[in-house]
């Protein structure tokens, strides 16, 4: 709890690995979008998907609408269902990427119920993020 607690306090302008500044973004939002990625088995599962943001607590980000990239190592718990199915709201902790996974061509985005009747925007112009492991959470109105 304390762990997840602290991921949610965040500090403001901590380093990354190579001593650049993260551009955090805390955000309550709902997945309207994923990729169609099959993932293998004992390989890291990774997803990409579209975030719409319903409110920002910290950061600066102006679109509506993100890109998220999550990579789960092997034996990690991946991202619960109920989460991709865009069924309940979530509480986000997220880094600004822009090393290139945001890049990958996605075939196809499959878009649930939360999406149906949006226009959403081109998949391809949105802001990446990165999402860590342990870095999100039901967000207490559901």
């Amino acid at each position: 709890m304390s762990l997840l607690l602290s991921l949610f306090t965040g500090v403001k302008g901590t380093p990354d690995s190579q001593g650049r500044e993260k551009k955090e973004l805390r955000v309550v939002g709902t997945v309207v979008a994923c990729d169609d990625y099959i993932n293998i088995a004992g390989a890291p599962q990774r997803k990409l998907f579209i975030i719409q943001i319903d409110k920002r607590i910290e950061g600066d980000e102006k679109s509506d609408f993100i890109k998220v990239w999550f990579t789960a190592i092997h034996g990690e718990p991946s991202l619960p269902e109920e989460m991709l199915l865009g069924k309940s709201h979530w509480d986000f902790l997220l880094a600004r990427t822009s090393d290139g996974k945001c890049n990958v061509r996605v075939n196809e985005w499959v878009t649930n119920d939360t999406a149906k009747g949006k226009s959403l925007p081109d998949f391809d112009k949105l802001p990446c993020y990165s999402l860590g492991q342990n870095s999100f959470k039901k967000h207490k109105s559901d």
